[in-house]
């Protein structure tokens, strides 16, 4: 018995140690991570990594721009309008006012030149009355320190948002509050240009004396217009003084009118005599330029117009005349070749098929007067029932010169092309025969 006992005891043990045993690599397999859980926890630490130096950066950008500020207001200095931390002010004494709105404006985020000049600067010059000032810019004179509100500068002032700064949005009431401020200025500008003028005034001296009319003596020779009084006159009348500055010295001037007694003989006469006579430098036979247009060596013609073709057969055989329309380019040389593109298109009609093509043509082309007659011979290309026919072709032309460049005329053209397409089994034919056309034409040169 005891021997079975130990025996079974033995096996017990056995078996609770084999069950430790594979039971040690399970809960040590479920403890360690796996390659995905490592990359993922690494992924989160360094991107946590990334945002704390982004905010570290910030920050220390941030600090940088926070001594800058102290340093400039130290340097200009300037200090905060009353009421309102969206403004400072600087009592200007020789200091650069454009240059301090730089120095102020850069400070903030995303600064830029356009940004200044589009934004700031023009607000700065908004609460600072520019417009009241020459130029458009605030003028200061010397730093009174009895006075110094005479040279206040008033500029918005950079905030804080977050870790950025700004530029303070200045509302209305802070923009009535500048006004008031600035209004000192303005009127210490206004003075000094009172004193300026008061000074001008003393280094030119008192304005001369005033004089009485002009005496001159003369004779009347000729009527410069007729039906109207004569120059010079036989008296002038007392002479009128409507100047403020002179009617002090009113007394001392002779206001009576004054006759004139001698005689003077004008030669050569008068302009306005001249021009009644109607006398110029190029002499009364004159008559002026004649211009008018002359054709030179080589001449480009556009023509274009109107058109009745024929040669158009309908099924039957039976010709009809169809309406078209037509352009083409003339090319004159020497005034006697002509070389001749044409393109053109008949439309159906009576059941004769639509029509277009073109020719190719040269001749000569000979003026009389005001008519130009051309003749021509070439080569032409008709398009018709899905077919092309060729052949040779005879054109003629007729011009009128209308203006010094318009022609109207009449066209004539004739070919031996011939195309006929079969329709059916009853051999009906359609097509052309012997085309041509006759057309009105209006030609530019």
């Amino acid at each position: 018995m005891r021997a079975g006992s130990r025996s079974q005891r033995r096996r017990r043990a056995l078996q609770l140690l084999a069950l430790l045993f594979l039971a040690y690599p399970v809960s040590a397999a479920a403890q360690v991570p796996s390659s995905e859980e490592i990359q993922r926890n690494r992924e989160e630490m360094e991107s946590r990594k990334l945002q704390f130096l982004e905010e570290k950066a910030r920050v220390e950008d941030f600090n940088v721009k926070v001594e800058r500020y102290k340093e400039l207001r130290e340097n200009v200095p300037f200090s905060s309008v009353p009421g309102t931390t969206d403004l400072v002010k600087v009592y200007v004494n020789g200091h650069n006012v454009r240059g301090v709105a730089q120095d102020l404006y850069f400070l903030t985020n995303g600064a830029s030149a356009r940004g200044f000049r589009r934004e700031y600067w023009p607000l700065f010059l908004r609460l600072n009355q520019a417009e009241k000032y020459d130029g458009g810019m605030p003028l200061y004179g010397p730093l009174d320190p009895e006075r110094p509100e005479e040279n206040v500068a008033v500029f918005p002032n950079v905030r804080k948002r977050g870790l950025e700064a700004i530029v303070a949005d200045v509302d209305s009431t802070e923009h009535l509050a500048a006004i008031a401020l600035t209004q000192p200025v303005v009127r210490a500008y206004e003075r000094r240009l009172r004193e300026e003028v008061a000074e001008l005034v003393i280094a030119v001296g008192e304005p001369p004396a005033a004089s009485g009319p002009a005496r001159m003596s003369g004779e009347r020779r000729v009527a410069l217009f007729q039906h109207r009084q004569e120059e010079p006159r036989s008296e002038y009348p007392a002479r009128r003084i409507t100047d403020e500055t002179r009617l002090a010295a009113a007394s001392n001037v002779e206001r009576a009118p004054v006759p004139v007694a001698l005689a003077v003989a004008l030669d050569p006469a008068p302009p306005a005599w001249s021009l009644r006579q109607e006398v110029n430098m190029l002499g009364s036979e004159y008559e002026g330029y004649n211009v008018a247009y002359k054709p030179g060596n080589f001449q480009l013609l556009p023509e274009g117009g109107a058109m009745a073709f024929f040669g158009g057969r309908d099924p039957q055989g039976n010709a009809h005349t169809q309406p078209g329309i037509y352009f083409s380019f003339n090319q004159k040389i020497y005034h006697l070749l002509l070389l001749n593109q044409t393109a053109f298109a008949a439309f159906s009609s009576g059941d004769a098929p639509a029509v277009n093509g073109g020719t190719l043509n040269a001749g000569i082309d000979i003026g009389i007067g005001a008519f130009d007659l051309a003749g021509m011979i070439g080569y032409s290309a008709y398009n018709v029932v899905g077919e092309t026919a060729t052949g040779v072709s005879f054109t003629a032309e007729l011009r009128y010169l209308v203006t010094s460049r318009v022609f109207i005329g009449g066209i004539f053209t004739r070919s031996n092309a011939e195309v006929f397409q079969v329709e059916d089994a009853e051999a009906k034919r359609t097509g052309i025969t012997k085309p041509g056309f006759v057309g009105l034409s209006v030609t530019i040169r």
